[in-house]
């Protein structure tokens, strides 16, 4: 890697006009300066939001390290990025979403990480905000990257990472997941080049007051996509509950979209990899009695807890 190499922002945008505005200034604030904006535009082309999309960069010509790129249809999140690092020119690329905030030193640091450690890529720790609390999302990696992402069970946002272009041309995100994208793209990446993680908080991640359990479908079908192409890895690591644990969250979101005799089915499944797994009994008996009453009841109470000892958690430190 050279010493001060062009990297290529690339933000995926969709619905998102104002936060897009946003964004472009806490690039602009960063400490490494010699970076390129590629923003791809995601919103269908007769829509309001590419109206004024069209209109914002048309201000920005004169800023030639800002390029506006338009899909002609909408093809998603993970489709606009890969259009980023394919148009990008820079040696290295940053994934932005346009909700997330970075730190002013992000770049750098990363770009620093990478250089010292002769990485393809990495990620960083971040704060994850909503509703007033915040906590540390941390990860170690450990013993390896890849073992350690399936323990995990899932990844970390896309707005983490930096990666090598000429990896990521290899490795493209796959345009057919609507979720947990961020996860199979790193699981990709640890498995083929070189990571590791960068236990260093560099963003704010924000969750939206509807964010926690939104899209239970879209869950459904990317938990799905994971267990299908890595439900072998578990095994090969000696890590059935992990393999279990994602059969669980994915009846657990099919309880949610009110498909009973769907997700009783999960939690058998789950039940059958791991029998001493207690959550996924309890789960069964109670889906099989109260549909998702008691599911529903224990998220909400359990997701506030969580974040509020996290927060104080931080708070403290």
């Amino acid at each position: 890697m050279t010493e001060h190499p062009l990297v290529t922002v690339v933000i995926p945008t969709y619905g998102r006009n104002d936060a897009l505005h946003n964004t472009i200034d806490c690039i602009r604030s960063q400490t490494y300066l010699n970076w390129e904006v590629i923003v791809v535009d995601d919103n269908p082309m007769e829509s309001e939001q590419r109206n004024k999309n069209q209109a914002f960069f048309a201000g920005l010509a004169e800023e030639h390290r800002i390029r506006y790129v338009a899909h002609a249809d909408n093809l998603g999140a993970c489709a606009a990025r890969n259009t980023g690092v394919e148009n990008a020119n820079g040696d290295i690329i940053a994934f932005y979403d346009d909700d997330d905030v970075w730190f002013a030193n992000k770049l750098e640091r990363q770009l620093d990480f990478m250089r010292e450690h002769e990485l393809d890529f990495t990620f960083c720790w971040m704060n994850e905000l909503y509703n007033g609390y915040r906590k540390v999302i941390e990860f170690r990696g450990e013993p390896d990257l890849y073992s350690a992402l399936l323990r995990k069970g899932d990844g970390i946002c896309t707005s983490a990472i930096m990666v090598k272009r000429a990896v990521a041309l290899q490795s493209p995100f796959d345009v057919s997941l609507q979720s947990f994208q961020d996860f199979d793209y790193l699981l990709a990446l640890a498995k083929s080049f070189k990571g590791q993680v960068q236990t260093e908080i560099l963003m704010d991640y924000q969750i939206s007051l509807q964010g926690i359990s939104r899209n239970p479908s879209k869950k459904v079908q990317g938990l799905q996509f994971i267990i299908d192409k890595y439900g072998a890895e578990y095994e090969s690591i000696n890590f059935p509950a992990g393999l279990a644990e994602l059969h669980q969250k994915q009846a657990d979101f099919k309880l949610l979209l009110d498909h009973r005799w769907a997700a009783l089915r999960g939690y058998f499944k789950a039940i059958k990899i791991a029998p001493g797994a207690l959550k996924s009994w309890i789960k069964l008996i109670a889906a099989a009695i109260t549909g998702k009453y008691v599911l529903t009841r224990v998220i909400s109470r359990k997701q506030a807890l969580q974040w509020q000892k996290a927060s104080e958690k931080s708070a403290s430190n």
